[in-house]
């Protein structure tokens, strides 16, 4: 009988919900909770302040002025963003340590979570979305379960790595019989995070019929997705229209965007992914 997601969640060596991110959740939720309040437990984390700091001043938010503080991003973010940022970095840094996943494969899986992360902010700039952080942190989230079924099936699992550097779920199940997909929203309810997150980040790989959802909220993480994956992006952005997959303009269209406004972003999307590099230095 193969493994459940959630047997899989409880029986990998994962770490628990950093404590410092439980605080950081619970506080940012609360409507009385002060900037003072929550820099108190974000700076209890003096990694997590640096790469905070280095996100708020990326291109992707294109500030007027530099931010130095917490409290200051706070202020000019609001709550909800700097949860977003925040969950993302404090989760980064908790697999570091665990048994079984190297450092470099834990960056690997970031690096592409965060890339997608980076080209999310950019696409909800058009709109004002009222789910712009739900969509953020799901791209921040969205690949979790590649860490959980490399340390939970290990070599079996880095047979799946040698095909592909981000084996397919249809790969997964036919060699395990579960994919990223199930376990890392297992997880993340686990994490007790949002079903609102949760939902996006075990749908990003289905297909319009297997969504029962609004099919534009998931384009966006699935648009972000795909081109997190493109390699040399200044390359592909100089592709003519007619040379880019027809199901990748669809999803274009739907949130709004056409293929030559995602091209004049060009020096925007080359900032924001030298930024996430930056995090790793």
């Amino acid at each position: 009988m193969k493994p459940t997601p959630e047997l899989i969640v409880q029986s990998a060596e994962i770490p628990s919900i950093p404590k410092v991110l439980q605080q950081i959740l619970a506080l940012a939720d609360r409507p009385t909770t002060s900037s003072a309040d929550l820099e108190k437990y974000v700076t209890q984390e003096p990694a997590l302040v640096v790469q905070l700091l280095k996100w708020v001043n990326s291109a992707a938010y294109a500030l007027p002025q530099r931010v130095s503080s917490v409290a200051h991003a706070m202020i000019l973010l609001g709550f909800s963003t700097v949860k977003s940022i925040a969950s993302g970095m404090v989760l980064v840094n908790a697999f570091d340590e665990v048994t079984g996943l190297s450092k470099d494969y834990v960056r690997h899986v970031w690096r592409h979570t965060l890339a997608a992360a980076a080209f999310i902010k950019i696409l909800t700039t058009k709109e004002n979305n009222t789910r712009k952080d739900d969509f953020f942190l799901a791209a921040m989230l969205h690949d979790v379960g590649y860490l959980v079924l490399k340390q939970y099936f290990a070599d079996k699992y880095n047979e799946l790595l040698e095909r592909a550097p981000y084996p397919s779920d249809q790969a997964e199940r036919e060699v395990l019989g579960i994919d990223h997909v199930e376990v890392g929203a297992a997880l993340l309810k686990d994490w007790k995070f949002a079903e609102t997150v949760i939902d996006l980040v075990r749908h990003h790989h289905k297909s319009d019929d297997e969504y029962e959802g609004v099919k534009k909220d998931l384009y966006y993480l699935k648009i972000s997705d795909e081109l997190a994956t493109k390699g040399d992006m200044k390359e592909y952005l100089f592709l003519k229209e007619n040379l880019v997959e027809i199901d990748f303009l669809h999803m274009l269209r739907v949130i709004g965007w056409r293929w030559v406004d995602l091209q004049a972003e060009t020096d925007n999307i080359l900032q924001s992914l030298s930024t996430v590099e930056k995090l790793f230095e």
